[in-house]
């Protein structure tokens, strides 16, 4: 369970030090860094789906829907981030990491029992 914690809190801490390295490093705005990280994310996403294909376990029904919700949130996603300041970036992105850093915390924590 401790090593289920640790691993949760290094994830967050990956993301988060991921996208502090990038701006800081090749001074990039909040903006140029998430869409330099996009190429990433495209080809793991295709690598991932490769495996997944060769091992017969993909869900083409459902695939389908969450790329089309996807494309759509990643437009909508897309005009409101150009329309938004670097620091309305960063607030809103940590402050979503942090959420989801507590929500996995807490789920990986052990449920008490009430009887």
């Amino acid at each position: 369970m401790l090593a289920n914690i640790a691993q949760n809190r290094s994830r967050t801490r990956i993301v988060l030090h991921h996208y502090f390295h990038i701006t800081t490093l090749f001074r990039m705005t909040f903006v140029q860094a998430v869409a330099t990280t996009k190429l990433i994310n495209i080809f793991s996403s295709f690598v991932a789906t490769l495996i997944f294909w060769v091992q017969g376990i993909v869900d083409y029904k459902l695939g389908m829907i969450l790329g089309i919700a996807m494309f759509i949130g990643g437009i909508i996603g897309g005009q409101i981030a150009l329309k938004l300041s670097n620091i309305w970036l960063q607030r809103i992105y940590l402050t979503v990491i942090t959420i989801l850093a507590f929500v996995t915390l807490r789920k990986s924590l052990p449920q008490k029992s009430l009887n």
